[in-house]
């Protein structure tokens, strides 16, 4: 039977989950009636203080937010998931109050209590299997979907991670989904001209793909096959015997945490391969694979430090993996020809115009906005100087100039496809940053752009 209530303890753990599809949108109505009432209330101030609407109406958008994402964070699961996906994908259309807030969502989250999770994982694996297993209670990390714990096997010199799930998400995302998409347009986050149908319905394709673990172990041995040759990565090993749907068992890695003291201490031209071995890879998974990652959270890597000085890349998480269709990859091919290599405003016009992006009505002053942002994205690739990352600021100031047309400028918001691959590009900018990373992009660029694949995958 559904839990009614989340309850904590005094630590923060969660000792239960609203897990019905009923409950959660219960909790989440009530918000938006209190939400609609405040924003009755706003109409009339604004209206009787026409001087003060701006401000009254960021200060609503701060709070309807906060109580939002707390909200959020408590119900776990899709609702969190989306929320995490809204303040990055939001730099398109979202206010920069809301999505600033929402932003607190991609820390890791308060842990569901032990007993919780070990109950929904003995309905997962079986009573047979899971009396086998000695767990360690201190869980890994907490994310929105599950939780990660510490495994040995009695027989087995391996250590696993045990990834679970929590009870009731996949059963939720529709449901969760529908009233977010309500609640959204009652707080006013979204302009009320846009449609986010395409969006809400990538969101939930993907949120469907990564509750299901099953998907996640075929992708994550998909990525060791590819990568077996490679020894500046390291990819987990799947145990299929305890993985099923909810639960998926990897092989424990050690590593330290991209943004450690231990790697920020390495010298610089360790950390100048490191930043290439992950930019490398980027354009391996997207010309060569067209599978890519597409979550650049810094949870999702790990660093294994060598004493030869070949420290290596840890790669953990392959649940939100999108492929491209090779058309996609030809156009976006045709974008980085035109922005990096020929430096033509009219090529990349071209390109835009096949992506959807661009209309042959459009003026020359929007060509030239989209000229201007694609060629700050490309900052690193246009000469074959060494870029150094650590000092450029590079996403943010691409963050900046995309708000910037898109608020004041109302330049057309690009299709999904151009958002995810956005994701990973910009977080990719600032793992490069944080590593404070000295090398020359463009040839590593160079090797992929010119044996781009015609045929199938890899």
């Amino acid at each position: 039977m559904a839990r009614k209530k989340n309850k904590n303890t005094d630590d923060g753990i969660l000792n239960e989950l609203i897990t019905s599809s009923f409950s959660r949108s219960s909790r989440l109505l009530s918000l938006s009636l209190k939400a609609g009432a405040d924003a009755a209330l706003l109409s009339i101030k604004s209206f009787i203080k026409s001087d003060e609407k701006s401000e009254l109406s960021r200060r609503f958008l701060i709070d309807q937010a906060t109580r939002l994402t707390a909200e959020l964070g408590k119900l776990k699961g899709s609702l969190q998931k989306a929320g995490q996906l809204f303040s990055i994908y939001g730099e398109h259309f979202l206010p920069p109050e809301v999505r600033d807030i929402l932003k607190s969502l991609q820390k890791d989250s308060p842990p569901v209590s032990f007993e919780v999770m070990m109950a929904s994982t003995k309905r997962s694996l079986g009573m047979e299997k899971f009396t086998q297993l000695s767990i360690d209670p201190t869980p890994l990390g907490a994310a929105s979907i599950g939780q990660v714990y510490k495994v040995k096997v009695p027989g087995d010199k391996h250590t696993w991670c045990m990834k679970v799930q929590y009870p009731g998400v996949d059963k939720s995302i529709d449901s969760d989904l529908a009233i977010l998409k309500r609640i959204f347009s009652i707080l006013r986050f979204i302009p009320k001209d846009m449609n986010l149908d395409g969006l809400f319905a990538e969101i939930r394709a993907m949120l469907h793909r990564e509750v299901d673990y099953s998907k996640e172990a075929d992708a994550t041995e998909q990525f060791a096959q590819w990568l077996a040759s490679d020894n500046r990565f390291v990819v987990p090993e799947v145990n299929r015997e305890f993985s099923t749907k909810r639960v998926i068992f990897t092989s424990f890695q050690e590593g330290y945490d991209v943004d450690s003291s231990d790697v920020m201490n390495l010298p610089q031209s360790r950390r100048d391969r490191l930043g290439e071995a992950i930019l490398e890879l980027f354009f391996m998974e997207f010309f060569k694979f067209r599978t890519v990652q597409t979550d650049p959270h810094f949870g999702n890597y790990r660093i294994k430090i060598s004493e030869d000085g070949q420290d290596q890349w840890v790669l953990l998480d392959f649940g939100a993996v999108r492929t491209f269709p090779q058309s996609f990859v030809k156009d976006y091919h045709s974008i980085i020809d035109a922005v990096v290599f020929k430096k033509d405003a009219q090529r990349l016009f071209d390109a835009l115009r096949s992506l959807k992006i661009m209309r042959d009505d459009d003026t020359e002053s929007d060509i030239q906005s989209f000229y201007a942002i694609s060629k700050l994205i490309a900052e690193p690739f246009l000469d074959d100087s060494a870029y150094m990352w650590g000092r450029t600021q590079l996403a943010q100031r691409a963050a900046d100039k995309v708000k910037s047309l898109l608020y004041e400028q109302g330049i057309r918001r690009p299709p999904q496809e151009l958002i995810f691959l956005d994701r990973k590009i910009g977080g990719l900018f600032t793992i490069l940053q944080k590593l404070d990373a000295t090398f020359a992009p463009r040839p590593v660029l160079e090797r992929y752009i010119s044996t781009m694949m015609t045929g199938p995958r890899a």
